[in-house]
């Protein structure tokens, strides 16, 4: 981690995340995204139970919070965050 923070120096890469929207405004948006993802997600009949459709709402909120993260913030590693978040929500 210490030689990525190096490398990211060296290279003079702006580490400051400035975003589109403020982080109020993006922390409201994530909030609803994952009330949405848990409101869609009560309303499906899945034959094993309630473990899974937690899963399945909390898979949901996460790919929708990174798709939120990679569209507001325009630098490459917010968007690299993002990504990796939709992936963990993929999987």
């Amino acid at each position: 981690m210490r030689d990525l923070f190096r490398f990211l120096f060296r290279q003079r890469i702006n580490l400051l995340f400035r975003a589109l929207l403020g982080i109020s405004i993006s922390l409201l948006i994530g909030v609803v995204f994952t009330g949405l993802a848990f409101v869609v997600t009560s309303n499906l009949k899945l034959a094993s139970g309630d473990i899974i459709a937690s899963a399945f709402a909390a898979a949901l909120s996460l790919v929708l919070i990174g798709i939120l993260l990679m569209t507001v913030r325009p630098q490459v590693l917010a968007q690299l965050v993002g990504l990796l978040t939709v992936e963990n929500g993929i999987s």
